[in-house]
């Protein structure tokens, strides 16, 4: 009896260490990300089509199907919404495993700088001078990787908000990069 309980706890042990003995085609990968693009001005005063950059890592399980994972990533920029953000992600890979699409669903504190010539209106009928404004993003995205090489992926990745800051805020980005990718 203690040989099997001693045999299990081995084989359960080496199953969360090194998952790649255990699935063909399975283990752990990750990258990191910088990106930059273009962002909606659906987010009431602040300006038109901000520029904003990302950076971020990711890290996933490389099940031979869906691959889960967790997404950390900063937005910045000058002005708009930025902070930072994280949570869970699942790709995929097709294509003779050249293209990676995935989805993910990312929340965090953000910052928005509200910069306008005169007064903001952020309530209609109710005027707030210019002001910054913090709060919780919670954002949808959706992208695919495709490889360069071997360490080198180019992210093309869509992005819907919610900024809880400012009512009525649901801008939306694309934006385009650079991912370092290791496995």
């Amino acid at each position: 009896m203690k040989t099997s309980c001693a045999t299990n706890l081995v084989f359960l042990c080496f199953s969360l260490i090194a998952p790649g003995a255990l699935c063909q085609n399975s283990g752990f990968g990750g990258g990191v990300f910088l990106s930059v693009g273009g962002q909606s001005s659906h987010t009431p005063g602040v300006g038109s089509g901000p520029v904003i950059p990302l950076v971020g890592i990711y890290a996933e399980w490389l099940a031979p199907h869906v691959h889960p994972g967790l997404d950390l990533r900063f937005e910045g920029g000058s002005t708009g919404v930025r902070g930072t953000l994280v949570g869970p992600r699942a790709s995929v890979s097709i294509s003779g495993d050249r293209l990676h699409p995935y989805a993910e669903a990312l929340f965090g504190p953000n910052h928005a700088d509200i910069q306008s010539t005169g007064v903001t209106i952020i309530v209609p009928g109710q005027p707030v001078p210019n002001t910054n404004r913090d709060g919780v993003t919670v954002q949808g995205v959706i992208g695919v990787d495709m490889d360069i090489s071997q360490l080198l992926r180019w992210r093309f990745e869509f992005t819907q908000s919610r900024f809880s800051g400012i009512p009525d805020s649901h801008p939306y980005a694309v934006t385009t990069g650079i991912v370092v990718h290791f496995r």
